[in-house]
Parts: structure tokens; sequence; C-alpha cells
């Protein structure tokens, strides 16, 4: 049997860089860097790891994932939110 640790944080992950909607590579060279590495491409791997904080802040600032809204929508899989 094969144990999955962060499952919760993996999902979040996922539906982080769904919203985004470009490669993990085209935002590494967005950042500047390779620091969201683990946690945009390693989902299903046992080297995933959450980013720091500094690191996540720039990955949601740039990116604008702080719309939960939109965040929300994606994560549904396109259903309809009662408004």
């Amino acid at each position: 049997m094969i144990l999955i640790f962060n499952l919760e944080q993996r999902e979040y992950a996922k539906k982080v860089l769904k919203f985004i909607g470009k490669t993990s590579k085209q935002i590494e060279r967005e950042l500047g860097h390779r620091k969201a590495e683990h946690f945009l491409q390693r989902v299903s791997t046992s080297q995933f790891s959450l980013p720091t904080n500094k690191t996540y802040d720039e990955l949601i600032d740039k990116n604008n994932v702080n719309d939960m809204v939109k965040l929300l929508r994606c994560s549904l899989d396109h259903k309809s939110i009662p408004q």
C-alpha cells in the first residue's frame, strides 16, 4: 500500500496550476527562479513540498490566485456557482 502524504496540499497545488493556466516552466520563467518547482511539478511524487511563504506569496501575487471566486470555479471544474 502506498501512502500519499499532504493530499489536500497536493490537490490545492493542482488547482493553483490549473487556475493559472500556464505550464510550470512558464511560471518559473516569469518568477525568475525554480523555488516553486516541488510545489507545482512534483504533486505526484515523494518530492512534493510546499514553497516558502515568500515564494508562495510571489506565485499568488504575480498570477492573481488570491481571487478565490475564480479559484473556486476552477476547482469545481466549470460547475455553476449560485450568485
